[in-house]
């Protein structure tokens, strides 16, 4: 009897320092999810300052003292920065261990229609073209996070701006199955080097996000054509 008190003791004191080890481990993803949070914020308000005295230059140069080429390549550099710390910034939000909100079920369109417009809408600013015949509306309701699916939105948009060929259109549809429904986006790639020039940080905070919202991203790709599908699942 004693050794069943002392052994139930212990197992108590090993239960109750594992939930200490998995509280601090925790806590300490969570701090680090914050300090990428505040090294990306810190990184841009300098560079929205550079940005903006880019742009002074860039309106001022009328006589042309700054050859054009290299103001263009400041702004790309610019952009290029931005776009990594906004990456780290969708990663922190990902990545948080706290359990996520999501909104009220709504249709399909109700919680992703206005992000593909904006999308197209960037899109067709950029020389781009869509083929959305197959993009089809039912009555399925999804739970979404819209803080989440307007980054993820924005992510892809930018990929499609920075890497798909402009004389392909992109091709926008819909899935529908009986337990969940997909909107699948495929573009032609301008140049497959380009892949293997990218951090790939991008589609993985897609995936987390979409697995955050208790849904899944399917990324394919050939030296031609790349494919991603957002998968939701119905509410």
């Amino acid at each position: 009897m004693i050794l069943f008190f002392i052994s139930r003791h212990i197992l108590m004191q090993i239960h109750g320092t594992l939930n200490v080890v998995e509280q601090s481990e925790t806590e300490l993803i969570n701090e680090k999810n914050m300090l990428i949070r505040s090294m990306a914020h810190d990184i841009r308000t300098p560079l929205a300052g550079l940005q903006s005295y880019a742009e002074i230059i860039k309106m001022e140069n009328k006589k042309g003292a700054i050859p054009t080429e290299h103001i263009d390549v400041i702004f790309n550099k610019i952009c290029e920065i931005k776009g990594l710390t906004d990456q780290l910034f969708d990663y922190s939000l990902a990545c948080n261990e706290e359990a996520l909100e999501l909104d009220a079920p709504c249709n399909m369109e109700s919680a992703i229609g206005d992000y593909l417009s904006e999308m197209a809408f960037i899109l067709r600013e950029n020389s781009f073209s869509l083929d959305i015949e197959k993009l089809i509306w039912k009555d399925f309701k999804i739970t979404v996070n819209s803080n989440f699916l307007g980054r993820i939105f924005n992510n892809i948009t930018n990929n499609i701006c920075k890497y798909a060929d402009s004389k392909a259109p992109v091709c926008v549809s819909s899935i529908y199955r009986s337990k969940d429904a997909g909107i699948e986006i495929t573009n032609h790639i301008a140049d497959k080097s380009s892949l293997f020039n990218t951090t790939g940080m991008g589609i993985r905070n897609i995936t987390i996000m979409m697995k955050q919202m208790n849904g899944r991203a399917i990324v394919s790709h050939n030296n031609t054509e790349f494919r991603i599908t957002l998968w939701f699942s119905r509410a």
